[in-house]
């Protein structure tokens, strides 16, 4: 039995891992900035030009990304670092997001590590809308890149795990 599962279980991981590729390999990709390069279904809409895009996928899934320079808000990469890690400016992020985003209810936030870099992710639920929201934010010196994949219950998890499975530091 357990020289089986030895076997099954890398064919399995195996087969999980292709198939996540597969599902980016049409995907359109999209330079932000020139630190992260992030992928859509489809061609995004350019909200404005290398700061913001969105696409909307078959299954009605929103992705956007998005990006903002705090130095031009008086925030350089050292008082910035110096922040980002602490819980109050985490709970201040949190508010201040809530805020913005409408029928947000948050059901998870955490504090990760995403290529040696501080990110905030937060789940929640869409009230109105009936959907789930992703929210992936990633602090890379002076710069906050923040991507969201709101989608359909159903549709939920493997949209997200793509959507951010697909972002890449540009080195």
């Amino acid at each position: 039995m357990k020289k089986l599962f030895k076997f099954i279980l890398p064919v399995i991981a195996v087969l999980f891992f292709a198939a996540n590729a597969n599902a980016q390999t049409n995907w359109i990709s999209q330079k932000i900035s020139n630190k992260v390069i992030v992928k859509f279904p489809k061609a995004p809409e350019v909200l404005q030009e290398n700061v913001a895009y969105k696409a909307v996928g078959d299954d009605s899934t929103t992705y956007t990304a998005t990006y903002a320079d705090l130095e031009t808000m008086g925030l350089d990469s050292a008082t910035l670092a110096s922040m980002v890690e602490t819980e109050e400016f985490f709970e201040q992020f949190k508010t201040g997001f809530t805020a913005q985003m409408e029928g947000l209810e948050l059901k998870k936030s955490e504090i990760v590590k995403w290529n040696g870099f501080v990110s905030y992710n937060l789940e929640g639920d869409v009230q109105a809308k009936g959907k789930k929201a992703f929210i992936k934010t990633i602090f890379i010196g002076s710069h906050m890149f923040t991507f969201f994949c709101i989608a359909p219950t159903d549709f939920y998890t493997k949209n997200k795990e793509v959507f951010v499975g697909a972002l890449e530091l540009v080195k």
